[in-house]
């Protein structure tokens, strides 16, 4: 075996006859004492604290279908939710009453869109318009 000192890593590694890495050794200033890693088996010594090496594998391949499934379905509903408040916005504006009853209406709704924000966004549209009708029916 050779030892070379690598200064980067500040540590002594050891090479067999082929020029292949088969441990290092390293100074623990916690313990106070050399600590040596065999990368081989084969290579032990005995009087030193021996460690398996980290073994390198390739990244895990992440399955992102979920994540961008539920993106996709995130970014529907709030097409969806933005198509429904724009009809209800429309709907209010086309109604044959007070410009100060349409304003107040929509001050309601745009509170209850807020105050529902949450349950709004992750696609409860039912409720804009069960909103919308109880503002409507509170007005008269």
């Amino acid at each position: 075996m050779t030892q070379k000192f690598n200064s980067i890593s500040n540590q002594y590694e050891y090479f067999d006859s082929s020029g292949n890495l088969v441990g290092y050794k390293k100074y623990n200033s916690i313990s106070k004492q050399w600590e040596y890693y065999d990368l081989k088996s084969s290579y032990s010594n005995s009087q030193s604290l021996q460690r398996k090496p980290y073994q390198y594998r390739d990244p895990e391949q992440i399955d992102m279908s979920a994540t961008y499934n539920a993106l996709s379905k995130l970014q529907g509903n709030r097409n969806d939710v933005q198509k429904a408040i724009n009809d209800i916005v429309n709907q209010v504006q086309n109604m044959n009453i007070s410009e100060s009853r349409k304003a107040s209406i929509l001050d309601n709704f745009s509170k209850t869109v807020d105050a529902n924000r949450r349950r709004v966004y992750n696609g409860d549209i039912d409720l804009l318009y069960t909103a919308i009708n109880v503002i409507i029916e509170n007005q008269n």
